[in-house]
């Protein structure tokens, strides 16, 4: 069984590193076991690779300020399975074993393939949010659409370079996500464009991968964007006014890409104005 690291630095075609020990540090120093000294944005010595058999524990070095994105969450330091990637400034790491890498592959695209569906079972099953609005107001408008239909590719006669471009920039974004909501919609979008763009320039494999990425970054937005209305509903019929209010702030800002009704009761909600002043559109 042989340990194998898939690297794909941004516009620039693949190449596979055996890992071997139990620790592995990655960087553009040549003192590194993996070295990239073309990687200018790496740091000499970046990270490290624990080798374990679930799997790598992935670990940033104490220098380095840009965190590890792995489907959509950003870390410093966590355990990552087999057959799965990682981004690093911007620089995709797949890990994987040679034997079974095949068989470990099409598990995870199974396994993937049905997130969106628990995601959105278990967020309706647990929420069960009323379809007419978030508050106990009847009057209240309809939530917004989260997401615009799926971008196509904005340069079908580079669509190998846009797609990677996009590609990079949705991780930029997603690495935002938890300090300012709207980078996720934006990513959500950058990284659907991507997948539209792969398959443009016929990279099928590319755009089945990025594919499994934006069911998941979408279930992870779809179930926040849930989540913070029920916790709006609530905080309205408890008549816990701060509460609503910074409830109304995360949704208003995960919305900033839209203008309507519902956009506008929780504006009315985050100035203090009473919701049920507020009729949609």
């Amino acid at each position: 069984m042989k340990a194998l690291i898939e690297i794909t630095p941004p516009h620039r075609a693949s190449h596979r590193r055996a890992l071997s020990g139990k620790k592995v540090s990655v960087g553009r120093g040549s003192n590194c076991d993996i070295s990239l000294p073309e990687e200018r944005e790496l740091l000499e010595e970046h990270f490290f690779i624990f080798l374990l058999d679930s799997g790598c524990k992935v670990a940033l070095s104490p220098q380095a300020s840009t965190l590890v994105s792995y489907q959509g969450r950003s870390f410093r330091d966590g355990h990552i399975p087999w057959g799965e990637e990682i981004f690093v400034v911007g620089i995709r790491f797949r890990l994987m074993l040679q034997t079974d890498a095949k068989a470990r592959r099409g598990f995870s695209a199974v396994c993937l393939s049905f997130l969106p569906v628990l995601i959105a079972a278990g967020a309706w099953s647990l929420l069960a949010l009323p379809k007419t609005g978030d508050s106990n107001n009847p009057r209240g408008p309809r939530p917004s659409e989260l997401f615009d239909e799926q971008a196509e590719c904005s340069q079908p006669n580079a669509a190998g370079h846009r797609a990677r471009e996009a590609e990079k920039a949705a991780f930029a974004r997603m690495e935002r996500y938890p300090f300012a909501h709207r980078e996720g919609v934006e990513a959500v979008r950058l990284i659907g464009e991507a997948q539209r763009c792969y398959l443009e320039a016929k990279e099928k494999a590319e755009a089945i991968r990025v594919k499994k990425t934006l069911d998941a970054w979408t279930g992870i937005l779809n179930r926040d964007y849930q989540i913070y209305r029920l916790q709006l509903r609530f905080a309205l019929e408890k008549g816990r006014e701060e509460e609503a209010r910074a409830r109304a702030r995360e949704l208003r800002n995960l919305l900033s890409h839209r203008n309507d009704g519902y956009t506008k009761w929780l504006d009315g909600i985050a100035q203090k104005r009473a919701p049920e002043t507020l009729q949609p559109d």
